[in-house]
């Protein structure tokens, strides 16, 4: 008899039985392993919600017959727009560089204007 009984991983109880077991059951097995999975995806859930958020509050902006429209960066800042957060950068015609929230993009005219516009799909 081990005089010193193993500890479930995840409820911290002591573990009867087999020497080589992990968890006092399977609902401790379970939620360990959900809470690991949960943990994993957690960055890139967050990272979603920023991008949501970002392309929302473009879409604001435009409203739903524009397609372009500009809009002072301080107004897309007070409604919490992260300028560090897009999916994709693209170059206009005239050679600049355009920044995108997934079809909804924005470039920096000056320190305080930004045109907001819509990619044609």
């Amino acid at each position: 008899m081990n005089p010193k009984s193993p500890y479930c991983l995840e409820c911290r109880d002591d573990i009867q039985g087999r020497s080589d077991k992990k968890f006092c059951s399977d609902s401790c097995r379970i939620a360990f392993h959900n809470r690991k999975r949960i943990e994993s995806v957690q960055p890139t859930r967050s990272v979603n919600l920023i991008l949501n958020r970002n392309r929302s509050i473009l879409l604001d902006c435009l409203g739903s017959k524009k397609n372009h429209m500009v809009v002072n960066q301080s107004q897309l800042a007070l409604r919490g727009f992260d300028f560090a957060f897009t999916t994709h950068q693209m170059k206009d015609a005239f050679g600049n560089t355009v920044s995108y929230c997934y079809e909804v993009g924005y470039l920096m005219l000056n320190t305080a204007k930004v045109r907001v516009v819509r990619n044609a799909i």
